[in-house]
């Protein structure tokens, strides 16, 4: 059976809604249910594991080779998704401070992919929300398939976000 142009059209138009009325309800949202969770790090020979809680607390486990730090601070967001740290962060490879010595950074909120890009931005060292890095690696192996036309891309990649955003619902 073949598609009619209306036909494709219409859902071209439907698909192109749906996604923005998803990207509106989560998209940006900086909101402290959003932000909070637990974001990794991964660098060569460090890592650093983050937990940022709902009441603006942190705790954080840096690894470098042969050693491990803990930290336990705050953290608060402003204006449209800057994230500043108290100055209990341990500080990561690749990050610049602010004068008072505080770490900060910039929240990323794309279709619920959350990743946190401390300062300089962009180049600067991110954390990933947990799930959101799988989801990511996923992606590029969508992405990766050259022969999928753009709108076949983006039904995938609406679809595995559903799909993932309700699994982490049910964990």
């Amino acid at each position: 059976m073949k598609l009619t142009v209306p036909v494709r059209l219409s859902g071209i138009f439907l698909l192109i809604t749906a996604m923005g009325i998803f990207y509106y309800w989560e998209g940006e949202n900086f909101s402290d249910g959003a932000v909070s969770g637990t974001y990794t790090l991964q660098l060569s020979g460090e890592a650093s594991t983050l937990v940022l809680r709902p009441d603006h607390s942190f705790q954080q486990e840096l690894r470098l080779p042969g050693k491990v730090g803990h930290a336990e601070g705050t953290w608060r967001v402003s204006g449209e998704g800057h994230i500043a740290f108290s100055r209990e962060f341990l500080k990561v490879t690749g990050e610049d401070l602010s004068p008072g010595g505080q770490a900060f950074g910039q929240i990323e909120n794309r279709f619920g992919l959350v990743w946190i890009t401390l300062a300089p931005n962009p180049n600067g060292p991110t954390f990933h929300k947990r799930g959101s890095a799988e989801l990511f690696r996923l992606l590029e192996l969508l992405c990766g398939f050259h022969h999928l036309t753009t709108f076949s891309k983006l039904y995938y990649l609406f679809a595995n976000l559903l799909l993932i955003r309700r699994a982490a619902e049910y964990c």
